[in-house]
């Protein structure tokens, strides 16, 4: 069982004190599959290879968004993109 974090590590605007948020990240995760199903909230494979995280919905600054899946290996997940937007 492997628990993976993807935490929103984004600097805000020291100016205005406005926080970043990420949203619409996707992951490569190359042929991702769990033996217990990962709720399709969290993550879901988009195209071959490409994962949406969190349905592509937004991630606050210094928050994360976290999953556990079941898998004979561990799976390399990476970010391929993601928006940066200003916080309220």
């Amino acid at each position: 069982m492997y628990r993976v974090t993807v935490t929103n590590q984004c600097v805000g605007d020291d100016r205005t004190g406005r926080p970043c948020v990420m949203s619409r990240i996707r992951l490569q995760c190359g042929n991702f599959r769990s033996v217990v199903p990962v709720d399709p909230k969290v993550l879901r494979v988009v195209f071959p290879g490409v994962c949406l995280l969190n349905a592509g919905h937004s991630i606050p600054q210094d928050r994360n968004v976290s999953f556990v899946y079941t898998s004979y290996a561990r799976q390399d997940l990476y970010v391929l993109s993601a928006v940066c937007s200003p916080g309220d």
